[in-house]
């Protein structure tokens, strides 16, 4: 932001100094309309009458356009500008309002605008506890999304969302969670209860970490 002020007042300055030099023309002007010089009418049947003058540049079409290119010039950067800050705005915006989710496959496809309670606990209480599993992990990539450190895509692999990651720190506690989960979870054993509140409590470990860090 600050190299966008010292250009548009260095592009301000470029205008002003545009409208002196229209002034400074507009003064020789003057001056050349003074050295006109004229023969004496009373020889001019005795010899033609000549005419001499100082040819003043005619500067004003590149004037007109020197303005208008500086007017534009300031107008994009104005712009720009706008566009930007709707931009990092509505990236650091979270969501507030969320949509219930109905199945892991619409929290999969939505993830920063649905809520997941509803689901994690229909799984725990079916027994599904790898999917649980899954649903408890899309927890902390939520939490991930809402704190900026990375942009949800369901095709993007946890390695693709740990190297988005620009805190060392957020990067080290994802990475954690990730070692945690992906053994369960690629793992072809069933996962039971005992075993998925032992993981869950670990998740929930690092969570909290990252919610310091925020």
């Amino acid at each position: 932001m600050r190299y966008i002020i010292c250009i548009l007042l260095s592009l301000v300055w470029m205008y002003s100094s545009a409208n002196d030099s229209i002034q400074l023309d507009q003064k020789k002007w003057e001056e050349w309309r003074t050295e006109y010089t004229y023969p004496d009418v009373k020889k001019s049947e005795e010899k033609k009458p000549e005419i001499t003058k100082t040819e003043a540049p005619s500067n004003s079409n590149s004037e007109t356009i020197v303005k208008y290119v500086i007017i534009g010039i300031v107008v994009l950067i104005l712009l720009a500008v706008v566009i930007a800050i709707i931009m990092n705005t509505r990236l650091d915006q979270k969501v507030t309002t969320r949509v219930e989710a109905k199945t892991i496959e619409e929290a999969e496809e939505n993830l920063p605008e649905v809520e997941l309670n509803d689901i994690y606990q229909e799984a725990i209480e079916a027994g599904e506890f790898k999917k649980a599993l899954r649903i408890r992990f899309l927890m902390v990539l939520q939490l991930l999304i809402d704190q900026n450190h990375i942009t949800w895509k369901k095709r993007k692999t946890n390695v693709q969302f740990a190297n988005e990651i620009e805190s060392a720190e957020i990067h080290n506690i994802f990475s954690s969670i990730v070692s945690v989960y992906d053994t369960i979870w690629y793992g072809e054993t069933e996962l039971g209860q005992e075993k998925f509140n032992q993981t869950v409590a670990t998740i929930q470990e690092l969570t909290l970490n990252l919610k310091e860090n925020e």
